[in-house]
């Protein structure tokens, strides 16, 4: 049996990608290290080095997000939340 708690509890989003996962970071990392993070894995992953690579959509969505303080601060309020609802469509339901 595992006694680890973390792994045992599902997850309530766990079909929903996490920005923080995709991005190899972590909720308590600087704008500063987001950034390092997301350079090396453009570099990698970028369309013009590496043709039909799907993940530069996600890592660049990822960016887009967590890149941003504003955003980053609404992502992990909806992250918190654990709604199945995702986030871009929890993000639009916050506006109306």
């Amino acid at each position: 049996m595992n006694t680890n708690t973390q792994q045992s509890q599902p997850n309530a989003q766990a079909q929903i990608p996490d920005y923080y996962d995709i991005l190899r970071c972590f909720p308590q990392s600087t704008q500063k290290q987001i950034h390092q993070e997301y350079k090396q894995l453009a570099l990698q992953h970028h369309p013009d080095k590496v043709a039909g690579d799907s993940q530069w959509y996600d890592i660049r969505q990822a960016y887009d997000v967590i890149g941003d303080p504003q955003k980053r601060a609404q992502y992990d309020r909806w992250r918190m939340s654990e709604l199945l609802v995702p986030f871009d469509q929890w993000l639009v339901s916050q506006v109306q």
